[in-house]
């Protein structure tokens, strides 16, 4: 919460939009305290802060290509995937996808 409320400060006093990456909330000890850290985020966009956040609830930290894709990508599993990867029309959607061009 300490480094959250560090980055709204700066955000606030340089007037500058706020990119929280990998928002999590690391170790047992702080399990259920996502509530509070949304609560403060929604807090700043409220008072007028452009903030955002991405996240990876992933328990050991490790992200897969498949993230990176839409959900339909991955539709029957792995296997189904690399087959629609080799689909050059499907990696060009996705490409452009990735770069906020299409859908």
């Amino acid at each position: 919460m300490s480094a959250l409320a560090e980055a709204i400060r700066i955000g606030r006093e340089a007037n500058l939009p706020v990119e929280v990456f990998h928002l999590k909330v690391s170790g047992k000890p702080r399990w259920g305290s996502m509530k509070n850290v949304v609560a403060a985020i929604q807090l700043a966009r409220d008072s007028g802060l452009d903030i955002a956040a991405d996240m990876y609830p992933y328990p050991a930290g490790a992200t897969a290509l498949a993230s990176a894709l839409p959900p339909w990508a991955a539709d029957g599993g792995a296997q189904k995937l690399l087959e629609r990867l080799k689909d050059p029309a499907i990696r060009t959607r996705n490409k452009k996808r990735s770069r906020g061009r299409s859908p």
